[in-house]
Formats: structure tokens, C-alpha cells, sequence
């Protein structure tokens, strides 16, 4: 398994362990982080930057000077699977509160959670 598909099995399980809230609204970081991240990619390929290797792009796939256009759809299409990604994780998230209940979880002080507003949750 690769470094990616292991981070994404740890945040399945924290979605499904932890009572952290994912809202819909927060769709926007996974495409502000690829744009900022294509951004940098380009500008260190047209820099001259090169990899360990000797290579002057940091992905095959993301090869400006060889392929600008192809780097373009590969980068619309990272993002759209960011977006994708995230309303996966969105959907695990409601599919767990609609099977998991607050009121049979406590906090450390013996409060109920379902006696917590959500607001105060949303930080937890």
C-alpha cells in the first residue's frame, strides 16, 4: 500500500472512531490545497528543479515542459477527485452519526453528549 492510500484508511478510521463534524462547507480546502500545490508544482518545473533522480518535473504525470496540457487535465482531475474524496468522507461521516447516537457517549466530566450543543461539538 502506498503512503496515500494509507493516510486515507487512517481517516476513515478517525471519521468513524473520533465525533469530529465534517460539513460541506469546508469542500473548499481540498481545492484551495491542490490549486496552491499545482501552482507550486508548475513553478518549480519551469524553474529548472528537478528531482532526487535528475528528473525536471516532480510526477511523470505533471511534466510541464514535455506536456503542459496533459499536466493541466491531470491537475483539473486531482482536483475533482479531491472534491470527490472529500464528499466520500462527508457521506461516512453522516452514515455514522445516523448509526452511532450521542446520547450513548459521555465526556470525561460524566457529561452526556447529547446535552452538548453542536456548536461546542464541532472543536471536539
Amino acid at each position: 500500500m502506498n503512503v496515500h492510500g494509507f493516510h486515507s484508511v487512517v481517516i476513515w478510521l478517525d471519521i468513524v472512531v473520533l465525533r469530529v463534524e465534517l460539513y460541506v462547507n469546508y469542500c473548499f480546502v481540498p481545492i484551495i490545497c491542490s490549486i496552491i500545490y499545482l501552482a507550486f508544482n508548475a513553478i518549480y518545473v519551469f524553474a529548472g528543479g528537478c528531482d532526487a533522480y535528475g528528473f525536471p518535473y516532480i510526477y511523470s504525470a505533471l511534466d510541464w515542459n514535455a506536456a503542459p496540457f496533459i499536466s493541466l487535465l491531470v491537475g483539473i482531475g486531482v482536483i475533482l477527485f479531491g472534491m470527490m474524496a472529500f464528499m466520500v468522507h462527508f457521506g461516512l461521516t453522516r452514515l455514522r452519526n445516523k448509526f452511532v447516537k450521542l446520547e450513548n457517549f459521555t465526556t470525561a466530566d460524566g457529561v452526556k453528549l447529547s446535552t452538548i450543543k453542536q456548536e461546542e461539538l464541532s472543536f471536539v
